[in-house]
Order: C-alpha cells, then structure tokens, then sequence
C-alpha cells in the first residue's frame, strides 16, 4: 500500500540509516568539507571516517548547506512514490540554512503538499521526532495526525549536552548565546542547551570533568519526574564510553521504553568537536 504522507528530514538528524531505511524516511545530507575535498555528510563520510579525518587532516572542516535543488529532487522522489504529502524538518535555521533551502525547494514545487519545519533543534532533539512521525505515517496517520505526533515531540523534548572544549563552537560561528563561557577556567565545563530560538546557549558550569555526565541527568531529572516512562537518545561524538555511562545513570532513574545510542554525524561533529555527548529526551506518552 502506498504511504500518502512521507517524512524527510537531513543528515543533521543523526538517526541511524537502518531506521532511516526501515521507514522510508528521505534524506538531505550536508557537505563536509576538508580543504578542497567535499564530502555528502553520512553518505560520503561516515562518522567514524570523520573522526580518522579529524585527526589526520592539517586542515580544519567546514560544513555547508544542502542547496534548494537538493531539496527539491528528495521531495520529487517522495512524490514520485505516491505521497500525497510531505512533511519536512530541518536543523534550526539559526544553526544552518538549510531551513531555508528547504523553504525555495518546497516553493519551487507549489504543484505539491510540502510542510518545511524549522524544528529550533539538532541532532536527535528533532531526529527523534520525524522517527516517531514516520512511524505515525507508517501506521496510516493523515498529515495533520502525522504533524501533531511530530510537534508534541518537539514541544516536550529536553536538549542538553556537554562538550570538552568551545574551540569548535568558537571556530566555527556556532557558539551562539554561550559567547559569556569563552575563557572560563580548565576545570569547568559547560553544560549548554538550545534555546527556544534554536540557539546554543549556556545552561550551567559544573566544575570538574567527572561531575559532568551525572550532572546532565540531574538536569533532565529537574525537567522529567524519576520514575517516568521516558524515550530519546543519547548522541556522542567519539565518546561512546560516555554515552554508555549516561545510559546507565538513566536507567537508574527511568522507565526507558526506547533509548537510541547514535554517534553524531559528521557535520554536528564538526561544530562541538570529539568527546561531546548529548541527551535529548522526552516522556512517553
């Protein structure tokens, strides 16, 4: 039976591609670029390739946009499928201009039923949500169904994460609202959120590295009651060890009903640099 209401979304979702394949959900992956070298973030450079990359290159990454036309060849396809409507969401558009190219190529199309979201989240903080939303079109939901899943998600998740060094928030112009930590003292480290611009911004500094991880599930537990049935992920930039620690926190303190472990992919990757990790949960319904 064809699906009338396809979800897409980019590589900045950070879902694993088993789910993205499962549920057909479509696919804008970013640029990468090392120098003269481009790359199509996750189908090109996988993050583990990013990582050896990082390490081996003289040169610093940048990432860039998908251009309208990339857009508008994902949402032909989906169309060319049978759907009937097409919901899209994007990297905050203070974070990325891909919202924006999503907007000309939904406007390129007006021949079709597209809805472009500007989710003001990264990673899995609205990765998660087109997941739930795909499996909501899956099971035949119509699009207003299908956005009400997606945006009950977006509206209750928390988003907090921890990185080791600002240096590549800093190099790369994405330290948005977090500009005050630069220069803190070695032994703090920040705990920084999106705020509901979509920007990053500072949530707290903890003193000492080991106090990090146990601390942002102290700030998710002041958001979501222990004891809740909650779902998420966790995402790490080559800190899988973290991530496994912070699932074990959670544990302790939830009724997990699903919890996704993912690396982040190459393009957030490059702005918050190696040993982040991030949360992004939410209560179950």
């Amino acid at each position: 039976m064809t699906q009338l209401v396809r979800v897409v979304t980019d590589s900045t979702a950070d879902l694993p591609v088993p789910l993205v394949e499962e549920l057909g959900i479509g696919f804008v992956p970013l640029q990468v670029h090392f120098g003269e070298e481009h790359y199509r973030d996750i189908v090109e450079l996988t993050p583990a390739l990013f990582y050896e990359k990082l390490v081996n290159s003289h040169v610093h990454p940048r990432t860039s946009q998908p251009s309208p036309g990339d857009y508008a060849k994902e949402f032909q396809r989906m169309a060319a499928q049978g759907a009937k409507s097409i919901i899209c969401l994007c990297l905050s558009s203070n974070l990325s201009g891909s919202f924006e190219s999503a907007q000309i190529a939904r406007d390129m199309l007006a021949e079709l039923d597209i809805e472009v979201l500007d989710t003001r989240k990264a990673s899995l903080g609205y990765g998660y949500a087109a997941l739930l939303g795909a499996r909501r079109a899956a099971a035949g939901g119509d699009k207003e169904q299908v956005l009400r899943q997606i945006w009950s998600v977006l509206e209750r998740m928390h988003v907090y994460f921890a990185v080791d060094t600002l240096e590549y928030l800093q190099r790369n112009g994405r330290i948005g609202r977090a500009k005050a930590l630069l220069g803190t003292l070695l032994e703090i480290k920040p705990v920084l959120t999106l705020d509901a611009d979509g920007y990053v911004a500072e949530y707290e500094k903890v003193r000492g590295a080991k106090r990090v991880l146990p601390r942002l599930v102290d700030i998710v537990c002041e958001k979501i009651s222990p004891g809740s049935r909650v779902r998420g992920g966790i995402a790490h930039c080559a800190a899988l060890d973290k991530a496994e620690r912070i699932h074990e926190l959670l544990q302790e303190r939830y009724q997990i009903e699903e919890l996704i472990i993912h690396d982040l992919g190459a393009v957030i990757s490059t702005h918050v640099g190696p040993g982040t990790t991030g949360i992004f949960l939410t209560k179950a319904d």
